[in-house]
């Protein structure tokens, strides 16, 4: 079953289907990420991800590398079901959800239609589909989806909890958000966080894009039944990176609906 009636789709363009119409965050976000040498061609994309030792940011490849085995390994283990990869980007993610595991229905959603678009060209399969949509406007069936991934990008959410609160909408019963590879700050943490990405940003030379990012506080998760699924320790980081094997500093939370 599709995740969204036919008559939710507002507009069709290269195989993506628009269930809102284009929001202004995408101008800043593509910048960043072409200076960040993070915008990658089809070829690239479709060997995600995998990349050359070369690469500038090959460990981060590595380390993305383990979250997703981490979390197929877990979701293996579950029966079928709708999947919604919010933040899907270039389909990376979401495509290998797909492919390694074909008895669930996957849904990659973002409000990135570059990457979006790269996304439909490079990964086609029966059980993987992309939407351009704004999440709190996308026309969704209600309680469609068994599983949510969040997947590096909470931290582009300015209000998390009203994110959560429209994510549990449609959620089925006992259905479970993952957040993955995003940081989360204690209290005291956040305004140092705060002026490093400012600072970074405007070294970057977009601003503008310090308004997009926001710093994830710990205390949100008080509000919801959650399980830590991995919890990053930094000696043990060190100690298997020194042996080639890189893992994530950010944790794997897992939340609920009950």
């Amino acid at each position: 079953m599709q995740a969204y009636p036919t008559e939710a789709i507002i507009q069709q363009q290269e195989q993506l289907n628009y269930l809102t119409p284009p929001l202004p965050f995408e101008d800043a976000y593509i910048k960043v990420r072409d200076k960040e040498q993070r915008v990658f061609n089809i070829t690239q994309i479709k060997q995600l991800p995998s990349v050359p030792p070369t690469y500038p940011h090959y460990k981060e490849w590595q380390m993305r590398a383990t979250t997703a085995n981490r979390f197929i390994s877990y979701i293996n283990k579950q029966k079928t079901g709708n999947l919604l990869d919010l933040g899907a980007g270039n389909g990376w993610f979401s495509h290998l959800i797909a492919k390694q595991c074909p008895s669930l229905s996957v849904t990659g959603i973002d409000i990135n239609e570059t990457e979006l678009q790269q996304a439909v060209q490079a990964f086609q399969k029966s059980n993987l589909d992309f939407v351009y949509g704004d999440i709190f406007e996308a026309a969704f069936h209600p309680q469609i989806f068994q599983y949510i991934t969040i997947n590096s990008v909470l931290q582009y959410f300015p209000d998390p909890n009203l994110l959560l609160q429209r994510l549990f909408e449609l959620l089925s019963p006992n259905g479970e958000i993952h957040i993955l590879d995003s940081p989360f700050y204690h209290t005291h943490q956040i305004p140092a966080a705060q002026q490093r990405s400012s600072t970074y940003y405007t070294q970057m030379g977009v601003p503008e894009m310090a308004q997009y990012y926001h710093h994830l506080n710990w205390n949100l998760l008080q509000n919801y039944p959650h399980q830590i699924l991995y919890q990053p320790n930094k000696f043990v980081n060190k100690v298997a990176s020194k042996l080639g094997k890189i893992s994530s500093p950010f944790p794997w939370i897992k939340i609920v609906k009950q």
